[in-house]
């Protein structure tokens, strides 16, 4: 039950509602209400997923003792991240876009960098080849996105 109380008490912390967690986590608002109540647990994945949410240690999600300077509810918070698109806009990503932007929200600055390299490497792997500049030796194309 203390991972319960303990996953209640630092939603509040953050000023986030049930629902909002549940859809970071990709989970229905009902499942993610079992987690607080006690009526399941979060699977490890999860417990990982919501300590980050909340900035606060796994192991004091578990029942450690701690000191309340585990719970962050300040600055770079899941609240303060969720506010930077607005919830109409989330809403109309899919489940999967709406789990990338949140997995990025969580990132830290140097990993956002990385993480928008790598999908623009993506989309330039993906695109249709334009043909090369005229002059220009064949296979190379001098267009950047």
């Amino acid at each position: 039950m203390i991972v319960a109380q303990r996953l209640k008490t630092a939603r509040q912390a953050c000023k986030l509602t049930q629902n909002q967690v549940a859809e970071i986590l990709g989970i229905d608002r009902s499942a993610y209400t079992y987690y607080e109540t006690g009526k399941t647990s979060p699977s490890l994945t999860n417990l990982v997923r919501l300590a980050s949410i909340f900035k606060v240690e796994v192991s004091w999600l578990l029942g450690e003792v701690a000191p309340a300077s585990h719970l962050i509810s300040s600055g770079d918070d899941a609240l303060s991240l969720m506010k930077a698109v607005s919830e109409s806009r989330m809403l109309e990503l899919s489940k999967e876009e709406r789990q990338l932007v949140a997995f990025y929200r969580m990132m830290r600055g140097e990993g956002k960098g990385e993480a928008v390299k790598a999908a623009l490497n993506a989309v330039r792997d993906d695109a249709p080849s334009a043909p090369a500049e005229p002059g220009a030796p064949e296979g190379e194309n001098h267009e950047t996105l």
